[in-house]
């Protein structure tokens, strides 16, 4: 048997034989197989008729020695006919001269203008070769059409067009697409010349043939529409996935049929990533003993011509973004949440094919690997995905409605291509690129350390052609998130909210019960309704936002704890984007926080910037001064017994102790500090910044303090390091603060010492009954004394001299200097004298209103003096009438200067009242203190522990009885007092403390009385010792009192600020202004109260 062979027929033939050869070393069914190829290769050659070949000798031979045959004939050089029989084979022999041989039918050589030495066939059998154009081309018979390089029959196109026309397949919609303004727009293509080429050539082929790669060519094409569903192409694919069976029950998915791939998913989202078990894996911090520590994925890659291109170990081909070896590891570990952002030239885009990204156009199935080695698919998310009604339905939240998919892309350079046959070599009018991709990886809460099924969220985007020049960069961002779903955890936290709001509600309204023992509605009358409005604001205002931040506080230390401290994987952190159910919780109640921290502390200033302060100066006055000793024997005039009365009721003693020790007060309540703020930002800022303690707060389960720049850092994790850090520093140096109590002292204490070196005591009102005392008495009774004189005295005190008593109200001498004495005290004023100390500032308020009625007058009369004197220099030409008008005006400035006069009187005998009720107070209080020591017992009172844990007035002090019956005892007492001589104080306190007594039998069952103890008088205030004499009580009215409520300011904008700029150092730059703001307002508002309630003026302050 001879067959007629050519030579590159027969290379085909040797490489087959030698493929049986190697074969026939395996399986006999192996053997069978390979020799039945061999011989479907010799009939098929037989057939194309290989030995009806024709030799042409007399060729044209130019003088470039090529050979130039005519059409249809190809240049030879050598005999390649050769002999073959299953026994030997012969070569064919060179040729003399070069001839031409007559291609086969169906065959061409190509273009007459070169030499060719082998003839080609068209690609299809129902393709002929056309040498009529030009270029030459194959063309398909009649009842054929073209699709790509092929040809199909007609009929089946217009089986396939009736229900998916190519109009709508070449018809590509970019939803996505950027402007010159990188503003969101759309566009739609009403011809793609890649869908033109391809839809027939794919849809048919996968259709009627079965072919698997025309059916990967179907897949990439709809998978470049993003799955766009009024597309013909995603349309059609999803007819054919109704008319096959399922194709592999591992995965569980109806949507994967035989001969098609893997497109769409349908199980509902919840089922498909809500669901245990998929993964097959125990996920764990420190990898050991069967727990992975890292995950690792698998890509298949496709070719958009449909051909396979294998499977590659998931690195960074999904990272537009470079990333180095450390961060391939690092985007892997299991927790470490990364985060790769980075801005691409779009240049390379519109490049040329060959010097695109290598994985442009480049398709891909996602799989994740488990401890078996098997491959589990990973659903894809595209947000773009439009569905068959024209809405985009993966946008928002997770939802029931989202539509997972299978393939996806990197870059689309090609779907744009709109010229006729301009694919693949001419650029598209428009890009598309995955401006963002995420992978979400969830634990699962219902079993330990096991995950739900990965999946990849991409959001693309598009930009035309002729908006992008060289200097065009696209943001993109890649992002490995895993995250804890976080439903099952703010269920609890809802249930713990609801429970700390009543404790809210019932701390709120325990402290409010108290404020209304120490304020009886019946004794404040109307002023009760807007006082408890206030502090009710104040009180649930305060209440709220402190235990909200200590919940945010454990919170977010709970996560730092779970997350950073443990190997086990218990607990992630909320999803980057899980801002709506996590992070929106978390910061919508910190900016509650904040705002009601914020509130309180401005209040709180309010109120210590409005405490009443009364100086009570024990200095004994001295004798008065005889101002008509001539007249000593004669019986005095009514006019020198007023004044008399008048010098007697003034306050003669010398006014610099008051101004010192008023000095130093305005120092000490607002520039004494607990927590230095300066102090506390430095350290503050050398552990967040110096020492890089910032980086613990990074979405990484590692605890370290280095940057990485792929790791972001968790703003809620921050907020637990700042506020640690925070109060770490505050509690040590509260504790620095103590040491100092109890070696050096405080300034406190120093400042109780300075009031009895000063002799003068100081009472401080918060409230309208409750404020503090400072027992400032000297042991020596005199302070106006000479230098030497004072050491002395203080050296007596010091060794305990009988001569002293002792500084404190206890009547008890001191035996010596060890033993502590308490100067410091709560105090609770009787309605009497409350009322007689707000008589002082009644006079007061109408001095300064006086005061501005002065002022307005002297401005008018500053205005009327200029008129008239402009219009003097003008007499000479003034008319008769205009002269009237002057003097009427000269009048007018006179009147004024007499209401001037008027009212400068006036303020004169209400600043004399004034000094005189002030003065009558400072002795009646002294009286009521004196009477006080006297009996301690009942006066000077110590809180049981409960009373103090809640600082609750105890029952026994009585703050006053029927309102209206002491009010008229307060009047008729002003007008005994006004005839009194200034020696009889003492003893007129002790009438009215007995006249009072019986006075208010009848009144004690009034609304607002309280029941009266026998031997309890209603003028003397109750005294409460403090507990702790190095840390007096009256600090509450100081600024800084609020120290821990500014701390906890802090902590809140640190966090606020830094989140927004970024950058801890802005962060404290900020914070240490809205300190100084903050000292400033109460240093400004604390100086005029305590000049409006001591009555000196603020110019003496420095």
């Amino acid at each position: 048997m001879l067959v007629q062979l050519h030579a590159h027929q027969v290379n085909i033939l040797i490489q087959l034989s030698l493929n049986v050869l190697v074969v026939q070393q395996t399986t006999s069914k192996t053997q069978l197989v390979g020799l039945v190829n061999a011989v479907m290769v010799i009939y098929l050659l037989l057939k194309q008729g290989l030995s009806s070949q024709k030799l042409v000798q007399n060729a044209q031979i130019p003088t470039n020695s090529q050979c130039v045959c005519p059409a249809n004939y190809i240049t030879i050089d050598r005999d390649d006919v050769i002999i073959l029989t299953f026994q030997q084979q012969q070569s064919g022999q060179n040729l003399d001269s070069f001839q031409c041989k007559l291609c086969a039918s169906n065959t061409y050589q190509g273009p007459p203008s070169k030499s060719i030495w082998s003839c080609q066939a068209c690609p299809h059998f129902a393709q002929f070769y056309n040498d009529k154009t030009t270029p030459y081309s194959c063309q398909c018979s009649d009842s054929w059409e073209p699709a790509k390089d092929i040809c199909v029959r007609s009929s089946d196109v217009a089986n396939l067009t009736r229900g998916f026309p190519l109009y709508y397949a070449g018809q590509i919609t970019y939803n996505y697409l950027l402007d010159f303004n990188d503003d969101r727009t759309q566009r739609t293509i009403a011809y793609s010349d890649l869908y033109y080429q391809y839809y027939y050539y794919s849809a048919l082929g996968c259709w009627k043939d079965q072919d698997p790669e025309k059916c990967q060519i179907l897949a990439n094409l709809c998978a470049l529409t993003l799955y766009n569903e009024r597309n013909t192409t995603c349309q059609f694919y999803q007819y054919l996935t109704t008319l096959y069976p399922q194709t592999n029950t591992y995965y569980g998915d109806a949507s994967w049929v035989n001969t098609l791939p893997w497109l769409y998913y349908s199980q509902k989202p919840s089922d498909l990533i809500k669901k245990s078990g998929k993964v097959d894996m125990t996920v764990s911090f420190v990898s050991g003993s069967g727990r992975n520590a890292s995950l690792t994925f698998y890509l298949a890659r496709y070719h958009i011509n449909g051909t396979f291109l294998g499977f590659q170990q998931l690195k960074s081909q999904l990272s537009i973004c470079p990333l180095n070896y450390d961060d391939v590891l690092n985007i892997f570990k299991f927790g470490a949440v990364s985060q790769n952002e980075c801005s691409f030239p779009l240049e390379q885009l519109i490049l040329s094919p060959e010097n695109q990204p290598s994985e442009a156009n480049v398709f891909f199935d996602l799989f994740i690997q488990d401890r078996k080695g098997n491959l589990v698919d990973v659903p894809v998310l595209i947000r773009n995905f439009i569905d068959k009604n024209d809405k985009l339905i993966n946008e928002g939240e997770f939802s029931d409605d989202w539509r997972f998919v299978r393939r996806f892309f990197l870059y689309d350079t090609i779907s744009g291509i709109e010229q006729v046959n301009g694919y693949p070599k001419l650029a598209p009018s428009i890009v598309r690129w995955a401006a963002e991709i995420k992978m979400k990886i969830t634990l699962d809460p219902n079993n330990e350390e096991q995950i739900y099924l990965p999946y990849l969220e991409i959001t693309y985007k598009e930009k035309q052609a002729n908006l992008i020049h060289s200097n065009t960069l696209a943001s993109v961002r890649f992002v490995m998130d895993y995250y804890q779903d976080m439903t099952k955890f703010w269920k609890d936290i809802l249930i713990a909210f609801i429970v700390f709001h009543v404790l809210i509600a019932a701390i709120v309204g325990i402290r409010l019960y108290f404020f209304i023992l120490q304020n009886p509605p019946g004794l404040l009358q109307r002023k009760f309704t807007a006082k408890l409005a206030w502090k009710l604001t104040y009180l649930v205002i305060d209440t709220w936002s402190e235990i909200m931040f200590w919940i945010v506080f454990f919170t977010t230390a709970y996560w730092f704890v779970t997350y950073k401290l443990q190997a086990n994987a218990y607990l992630l952190l909320p999803s980057v984007d899980d801002w709506t159910t996590s992070y929106r919780i978390f910061d919508i109640v910190f900016g509650f926080i904040l705002a009601l921290r914020f509130i309180a502390i401005i209040m709180k200033i309010i109120e210590q910037s409005t405490v009443d302060i009364f100086f009570i100066d024990w200095e004994p006055q001295p004798a008065p001064r005889d101002p008509h000793p001539a007249n000593r024997d004669q019986d005095p005039t009514l006019a020198q017994i007023l004044n008399q009365e008048s010098i007697q009721k003034t306050d003669k003693n010398i006014v610099w102790r008051s101004i010192f020790l008023a000095n130093e007060f305005n120092e000490l309540q607002s520039e004494y500090r607990y927590i230095k703020p300066e102090t506390t930002l430095i350290w503050f800022g050398f552990f967040i910044k110096a020492l890089g303690w910032e980086y613990f707060a990074e979405a990484n389960p590692d605890v370290n303090a280095t940057d990485n720049d792929l790791i972001p850092i968790n703003h809620v994790l921050k907020f637990f390091i700042s506020a640690f850090l925070f109060l770490f520093i505050m509690a040590v140096q509260y504790i620095v603060e103590a040491i100092n109590s109890y070696t050096s002292g405080l300034k406190f204490n120093e400042f109780q010492d300075l009031c009895s070196i000063t002799n003068i005591s100081i009472l401080m009102m918060d409230e309208t009954f409750h404020g503090y005392y400072i027992h400032g008495q000297s042991p020596s009774s005199y302070a106006d004394v000479t230098l030497t004189q004072l050491k002395m005295n203080l050296d007596q005190e010091g060794t305990a001299n009988i001569g002293f008593r002792p500084r404190g109200l206890d009547n008890v001498q001191q035996s010596g200097v060890s033993d502590k004495v308490v100067q410091s005290y709560e105090i609770y004023l009787p309605l009497g004298i409350r009322n007689s100390y707000d008589e002082i500032f009644k006079h007061r308020n109408y001095i300064r209103l006086l005061e501005i009625e002065q002022k307005k007058l002297q401005k008018e009369q500053k205005k009327r003096s200029d008129e008239i004197n402009k219009k003097q220099k003008q007499e000479q030409d003034m008319l008769e009438e205009d002269q009237q008008k002057l003097i009427k005006a000269q009048q007018e400035i006179q009147s004024q200067i007499k209401a001037q006069q008027n009212i400068t009187n006036q303020k004169e005998a209400m600043i004399k009242e004034q000094e005189m009720k002030r003065f009558d107070l400072n002795q009646n209080l002294k009286a009521y203190i004196e009477r006080a020591k006297m009996n301690t017992s009942v006066y000077v009172k110590q809180r049981e522990p409960l009373e103090r844990l809640v600082k609750m007035k105890p029952s026994s002090i009585l703050l006053g009885f029927d309102p209206g019956q002491v009010v008229l005892n307060e009047i008729k007492r002003s007008e005994n007092n006004s005839k009194q001589n200034n020696s009889n104080y003492y003893n007129n306190a002790m009438n009215r403390n007995q006249a009072n007594m019986s006075s208010n039998q009848g009144s004690q069952n009034l609304p607002g009385a309280q029941q009266k103890p026998q031997g309890i008088s209603n003028d003397i205030p109750f005294f409460i010792k403090d507990y702790f004499a190095n840390w007096p009580s009256f600090t509450s009215i100081l600024y800084c009192h609020l120290d821990y409520q500014v701390l906890i300011l802090f902590i809140l904008l640190f966090s606020l600020f830094d989140r927004a700029s970024g950058s801890s150092i802005i962060s404290i730059g900020i914070i240490y202004i809205v300190e100084k703001i903050l000292a400033y307002i109460r240093q400004k508002l604390g100086e005029s109260n305590l000049s409006k309630k001591t009555i000196i003026d603020s110019r003496f302050f420095v």
